[in-house]
């Protein structure tokens, strides 16, 4: 049970990869061909709301407060009425895991440096719409998605 419930944390990793990256499930760019659309949203409002979030989020992980930084998750597990609907609960077995794979992205971007904020936009996946920070840092250019759940922003994924 442990092993499928690895495999299928896994699966929604490499697919909201490919969905941050801006990939359908053929390695295709997104646009009309895979139904996803992205768009720059200059001067958007939401930019500086997210913007603060992720701020917020690096100043809990560099606090190590744990439990705390399941709240800045947006819960991808196997439970549908759940998953993409709410952010995780740490005391939640299945949703450590999906807590703990997004501790390993920040922490990956935490240790390259400093973050510049780039650019702002949104793209459509399917119903959902995610908010999408591109920043730079250490010289690299990370991809940072939140989700808007319920009034609460929540990372999707680090790319």
């Amino acid at each position: 049970m442990r092993k499928a419930l690895s495999i299928l944390m896994m699966f929604a990793l490499v697919a909201g990869l490919l969905v941050a990256c801006g990939k359908d499930g053929n390695g295709k760019e997104g646009g009309e061909e895979s139904g996803e659309e992205s768009k720059e949203e200059k001067g958007d409002p939401r930019a500086e709301k997210v913007k603060k979030r992720i701020e917020e989020m690096f100043e809990v992980m560099e606090s190590g407060q744990d439990a705390d930084i399941a709240s800045f998750v947006v819960y991808k597990g196997p439970d549908k009425k759940r998953k993409w609907k709410e952010v995780c609960d740490f005391e939640k077995g299945g949703d450590r895991i999906v807590v703990g794979n997004a501790m390993d992205e920040i922490e990956k971007l935490m240790k390259l440096g400093e973050p510049e904020f780039v650019k702002f936009f949104t793209q459509k996946d399917g119903d959902r719409e995610l908010l999408i920070w591109e920043l730079k840092a250490g010289g690299k250019k990370k991809i940072v998605a939140m989700l808007d759940v319920g009034g609460t922003l929540a990372l999707v994924d680090i790319d």
